[in-house]
């Protein structure tokens, strides 16, 4: 059972393997500049498990929400290092948020918040791989993952606890676990189109006030290529 459990754990961490994403939200406090997603009774939002990743991220502003309006998301930017995060001059600048970097600390993952939102009536919105740890036997494994996990699951460990009793190879269980496995990654892959930066398809040239350059320089663009 262990076993089973840190081989789900393992799938838990690899965005082919989770068939879907989990949608978290918290309300934005003003002037609060880090917010928290774990297991902790204080985290500021509940989770069985802290992510290991964020996936996505949208600020909702929650202004005239009614039967006759509609709340207004913008997508935010995301940090994926901790050098980028480090790189940002005023970390503590507020004013209207536009990008988060998170850190998966331990019990709790962080979520920094830049730059740090003035107003009430905003909602941070996350998507996280969805959390299949908590698996203790007692529950079937359909009420965790979609039925075509479970045979990839069975075979998966069976190679898993060979190498454990040190028991030879057999390649049929190998195939079995390989070609069940694929059959997962073709299911859950979700990969976003790609898209050019918008500098880059401006048919005119767009200078940055605060950098005093001009952002296709940034991208290593030659001038000519724009004008």
């Amino acid at each position: 059972m262990r076993a089973l459990v840190m081989l789900m754990e393992q799938w838990q961490r690899r965005r082919w393997l989770v068939y879907r994403l989990d949608d978290l939200d918290v309300d934005v406090t003003p002037y609060k500049r880090t917010y928290t997603i774990g297991p902790s009774p204080t985290a500021d939002i509940h989770y069985p498990d802290r992510p290991g990743t964020i996936e996505s991220c949208f600020l909702r502003q929650r202004t005239g929400w009614g039967p006759d309006t509609f709340p207004v998301d913008f997508p935010m930017r995301q940090l994926y290092s901790k050098q980028e995060w480090n790189n940002v001059p005023l970390k503590h600048l507020a004013s209207w948020p536009f990008q988060i970097y998170y850190d998966p600390t331990r019990p709790d993952g962080t979520v920094y918040v830049w730059p740090i939102p003035l107003q009430v009536f905003f909602s941070l919105h996350f998507s996280v791989p969805q959390d299949v740890s908590n698996f203790t036997g007692a529950e079937e494994i359909t009420d965790f993952l979609p039925a075509e996990s479970e045979m990839a699951l069975v075979y998966n460990l069976a190679v898993m606890l060979r190498e454990n009793y040190d028991l030879p190879p057999k390649p049929a269980t190998i195939a079995l676990a390989k070609a069940s496995l694929n059959t997962l990654r073709v299911l859950n892959a979700q990969i976003s189109r790609l898209r050019m930066p918008d500098a880059l398809r401006r048919n005119v040239r767009f200078r940055n006030p605060m950098a005093g350059h001009y952002v296709e320089a940034s991208a290593g663009m030659p001038y000519p290529t724009l004008l």
